[in-house]
């Protein structure tokens, strides 16, 4: 590519997951009492960083029809800011900064997923530090 556009700056973007960040941990079941989680639930993680058209919060008023009393649903994101919490059904954590708390919850969640149409990376779990 240099050759063919020597004027221009090119920069390859890692959209892998930092394994120093995020990675396996013990003991799911204390992290879950931290959180206020039942622990006899399959456990569902959506996370959306902002709302709007193309991230299809719409959506979760659909989904929260089919949750059954098996299913604990976690929310994170600044998207889901008008989702109230309901217990032992949905527990709305708002916008997250700490990396250590997200990979807590990416750990403690059975299922993670996003209700977005579209997204430009090939993956939800990532982190990118732009220093």
């Amino acid at each position: 590519m240099k050759n063919i556009y020597p004027d221009n700056h090119h920069e390859v973007i890692d959209c892998t997951v930092d394994i120093d960040e995020f990675y396996p941990l013990q003991n799911i079941n204390k992290l879950k009492k931290k959180f206020k989680i039942p622990l006899n639930k399959k456990i569902l993680l959506s996370l959306c960083s902002y709302s709007c058209n193309s991230k299809n919060i719409s959506s979760y008023d659909i989904l929260k029809k089919y949750l059954d009393s098996n299913v604990f649903l976690i929310l994170v994101g600044e998207g889901f800011i008008s989702v109230s919490n309901i217990k032992d059904k949905i527990l709305n954590l708002g916008h997250i900064e700490s990396k250590a708390t997200l990979n807590q919850l990416y750990n403690i969640a059975d299922i993670v997923f996003t209700l977005s149409n579209e997204e430009t990376v090939p993956g939800i779990a990532m982190y990118r530090d732009w220093e």
